[in-house]
């Protein structure tokens, strides 16, 4: 038997791959939809070709290209950075792509998400920077032409940073300090109307190197646009000496917060409740890996979050029969809290199994959406079982919940009336071929 099982561990090994490679690439990858490193080495970023999701060619004459690029904490960084070289007021454009609005990040009710780096050195004596979003490049005195609007952020030196929006003329909210001759990361929150005549609201964040977002924002700004007519990305800025000007790099625009800080999504275990050992690793990101010893029969349960927008993820777990009691069938329940406080789901949410298998047992009856009963086999004190799991997450960024595990010797009677149950809920069976 132990032979037989070996050889199924290294099939559902093999299984898991392919099913990782064809069922999580692509669609369950957290990305940037516009990404500008500034890679692009020529010195002067005018005529310099942008980053993913922008075309044609950066305008800009009086702005450097310069490296190394900025970095921050673990944020993925690579390419150079940009600033000012000319002194004097000047700004920079680019024209976007058509992912953007392709993505409906540009919709009635949208949320889109940006995020770039800024350094502001102590040498300036005269520094202010925007970056917007808009129809038009901003410009520090004039706004932007008749007509122009856009959304983004304004920064001063060695006073602060603020959600801005134009409707010709800027306006900003309140203001957040911001340290000179420091990196910080600025991201932005912009929360389009429900439609037309709705405002759109735009919230500034700054994050640690630690790259949590914070609960309350620096800064909000809100006003009625005209997102559909939005196609530049720009920023301009003026500074004395030019050296002292801010450091312009890592812009990036997304749905998510994870978007537009490199993070593809993941899965972590945070609080368990119960006895047993747990050991588990997320290699592959988008799967969850778990060696589990079980000393008894309770119930054990551990907080799985899920961030980075994934639709669905596999869990590939060994559980050591560790008990001293031979088990005949073992239950796994998707729920909320933990212990005392546990609950199932409801499967209203989104979050349910898709699939469920296992080398030590010849049935798998899904009870409910939240539910699977494995059962038909006997694992023996000291041997072990393997199982992997498929489900569908909710939406939004991050998803918490509780994967409850319980090993058990059921009365016949109570086997008989759960095969009865999932029957009447269309449960299905899945029998592994025996050797």
């Amino acid at each position: 038997m132990k032979t037989t099982r070996n050889m199924m561990r290294a099939t559902m090994a093999a299984a898991a791959l392919v099913s990782i490679v064809l069922a999580l690439s692509g669609s369950l990858q957290a990305a940037a939809v516009i990404y500008e490193p500034f890679d692009d080495s020529e010195s002067n970023l005018n005529g310099n070709a942008p980053g993913t999701g922008l075309a044609g060619t950066w305008s800009g004459s009086s702005y450097t290209v310069k490296s190394p690029g900025l970095s921050f904490g673990s944020l993925p960084t690579s390419g150079n950075y940009v600033l000012n070289s000319g002194g004097a007021l000047r700004s920079a454009s680019v024209t976007l792509g058509p992912d953007l609005a392709g993505a409906g990040l540009l919709d009635h009710g949208a949320e889109l998400w940006f995020s770039f780096l800024a350094e502001i050195q102590t040498a300036a004596t005269n520094t202010a920077y925007e970056f917007s979003l808009g129809t038009d490049p901003p410009s520090f005195f004039s706004g932007m032409p008749a007509g122009g609007q856009g959304i983004g952020v304004n920064l001063w030196r060695g006073t602060g940073v603020e959600a801005a929006t134009w409707d010709n003329t800027r306006t900003v909210g309140s203001r957040q300090t911001l340290a000179a001759s420091s990196t910080a990361l600025i991201v932005g929150k912009i929360k389009w109307g429900a439609d037309a005549s709705a405002a759109d609201t735009i919230e500034v964040y700054l994050p640690g190197t630690d790259l949590v977002l914070p609960v309350t924002p620096a800064s909000t700004k809100s006003a009625v646009l005209n997102q559909s007519l939005f196609d530049t990305l720009g920023f301009d800025g003026k500074s004395s000496p030019y050296d002292g000007a801010a450091r312009i790099d890592e812009i990036r625009f997304g749905a998510t917060y994870d978007d537009v800080i490199g993070v593809a999504g993941g899965i972590a275990v945070g609080e368990t409740f119960g006895d047993w050992g747990l050991e588990w690793s997320n290699d592959p990101t988008e799967q969850l890996n778990l060696v589990k010893t079980a000393t008894d029969l309770l119930p054990f349960d551990k907080e799985i979050t899920v961030t980075g927008g994934l639709e669905s993820i596999i869990i590939d777990e060994t559980v050591l029969n560790a008990s001293g009691t031979a088990w005949t069938d073992y239950h796994l329940i998707l729920g909320h809290d933990l212990g005392g406080q546990f609950e199932p789901i409801d499967g209203l949410d989104g979050l349910a199994f898709l699939s469920a298998s296992s080398d030590a047992f010849d049935g798998a009856i899904q009870v409910s959406p939240g539910e699977f009963l494995f059962h038909g086999g006997l694992l023996a004190p000291g041997e072990e079982a393997t199982f992997r799991l498929e489900l569908t997450m909710p939406q939004g960024d991050q998803v918490t919940f509780t994967l409850r595990q319980i090993p058990s010797v059921p009365e016949p009677a109570t086997m008989g009336l759960l095969t009865l149950a999932a029957a009447g809920l269309g449960g299905y069976v899945r029998r592994r071929r025996k050797a």
